[in-house]
């Protein structure tokens, strides 16, 4: 049933996108409820009033705040008499072709096309326009059936740009979309709701923002009160890896008495599904699923200090990592490499061992040079934090190792404390490349630990 969803939102939209990316048309899906018998969504955060759209007589209420915020091109630009085919089809003007609302959506996606490697004023243009088609399209009530709103294309964008705007607009479009499904088809509604969280965990990642996590924690938690029948085991399955993720993520940017009940409920997702991860195990969605688990369990630790969740979490990660194909599940394995890493880092911390350090940091170099592979430059950034965090932490073992070497063991002294200030100083220069990438994304969260980080380093540098 999936396929044939796919197949439908992908016809208008072929043209402009290649096909290696159809997959993913579906993957970017936002919820929206119409009509009074659905559960109402969560608050959403400072809203202006919806736009009223009618389409095939039906009137729907659509939310598209992030975009008409970014801004949108006017329609006496866009409809000018130089206009080809295309656009001139988008605004009424050619009797042949799709109707002018299919039109303004697939020009829209065409116009994206590209855009998210365009320099900056290029883009901005782009997106613009690609904005006022959209409202235009939408505004005209034309189409041939259900309008396809292009929020991969939007979505693909926010991905090449790392812009935490254009994924809430790619979030706006796909609610939009959901909305339009049909009542009685929970396929389509599943597909929507699941990409929904997906899309606000992107966004609230960006913009460091709790509140938008748990607003999509919530979301996909809200997802079985609005099927008419009870969702299958496999998609329940992927379903709780999501609700983890973004509760995880909540965690990271909440209030720190929120962050351990955050990570508790994040756990609980996760837990409740275990029974059929190893059911199904080996598999990559077993895999995946330990991970998630095991990144919470370390979490916490982190949190708490309890030993037996780095432990945990350090094991769940061994477990999964096999289940990673190193070049067709990339960015799994980049993350699982990641969280190893950290997790060995705060083992080689408590145990005062400088192998379990560099094991971790192998691990952690490994991951960033996944991510930078896969162009994903907030994750690789964090993954530098990361890397830094764990250079300090093996300069404060080597620090401590140093201060039990007997007085007569003078050599061994020394290069203990050579290997705590080569960490420091390899630590700072990777900080400065973090630190850049945060800054140019607006990411302050993050770049505030990069600074408090640095900040800690220098301070344990001795005086020149």
């Amino acid at each position: 049933m999936r396929l044939l969803l796919y197949i439908a939102f992908a016809a208008v939209l072929i043209a402009a996108i290649a096909p290696h990316d159809a997959r993913r048309l579906l993957t970017k899906l936002w919820h929206a409820v119409p009509g009074q018998s659905r559960p109402s969504l969560p608050p959403r955060l400072a809203e202006p009033e919806p736009l009223r759209i009618t389409i095939a007589g039906r009137t729907h209420l659509l939310r598209l705040d992030a975009l008409q915020r970014f801004g949108a091109t006017p329609r006496e630009e866009l409809c000018t008499e130089s206009s080809d085919e295309g656009r001139a089809n988008a605004c009424g003007r050619v009797v042949a072709g799709f109707p002018p609302g299919d039109a303004a959506l697939l020009q829209a996606a065409v116009v994206l096309e590209g855009a998210g490697k365009a320099n900056p004023a290029e883009r901005l243009a782009r997106l613009r326009d690609a904005n006022g088609l959209v409202l235009m399209g939408l505004r005209s009530g034309a189409f041939a059936g259900t309008p396809n709103l292009p929020a991969f294309a939007y979505g693909r964008v926010a991905d090449q740009a790392d812009n935490g705007r254009v994924h809430e607009i790619a979030a706006e479009l796909a609610q939009a979309s959901a909305g339009l499904c049909d009542e009685d088809d929970d396929d389509c509604r599943m597909v929507a709701l699941q990409s929904a969280g997906r899309s606000l965990v992107a966004a609230g990642r960006w913009f460091n923002d709790a509140r938008r996590l748990q607003a999509a924690a919530e979301l996909l938690a809200s997802t079985q009160a609005t099927m008419r029948t009870p969702i299958a085991a496999a998609d329940r399955f992927d379903l709780a890896n999501d609700i983890g993720n973004a509760y995880s993520y909540a965690s990271t940017f909440a209030a720190p008495e929120q962050r351990v009940p955050l990570i508790a409920r994040a756990i609980a997702a996760y837990e409740a599904e275990l029974p059929y991860a190893e059911a199904q195990a080996p598999s990559f969605d077993s895999g995946k699923l330990w991970q998630n688990l095991g990144a919470a369990y370390v979490d916490r630790g982190v949190l708490t200090g309890d030993r037996r969740d780095f432990e945990r979490g350090l094991a769940l990660y061994e477990k999964s990592l096999p289940l990673f194909d190193r070049t067709r599940n990339r960015s799994s394995w980049a993350r699982s490499m990641s969280n190893m890493g950290a997790a060995r880092g705060q083992l080689g911390l408590a145990a005062a061992d400088l192998a379990i350090h560099e094991q971790g940091l192998r691990e952690q170099r490994e991951s960033i040079a996944a991510f930078e592979a896969g162009e994903e430059r907030l994750d690789a950034a964090y993954g530098r934090y990361r890397l830094a965090l764990g250079l300090s932490q093996m300069a404060q073992t080597a620090d401590r190792l140093a201060g039990q070497v007997p007085a007569e063991e003078e050599t061994r002294r020394a290069e203990l404390s050579a290997v705590a200030a080569r960490s420091r100083r390899d630590a700072l220069a990777v900080l400065v490349e973090a630190a850049e990438t945060f800054r140019r994304s607006g990411s302050r969260d993050y770049l505030a630990r990069v600074e408090r980080l640095t900040a800690e380093i220098r301070r344990s540098l001795p005086e020149e």
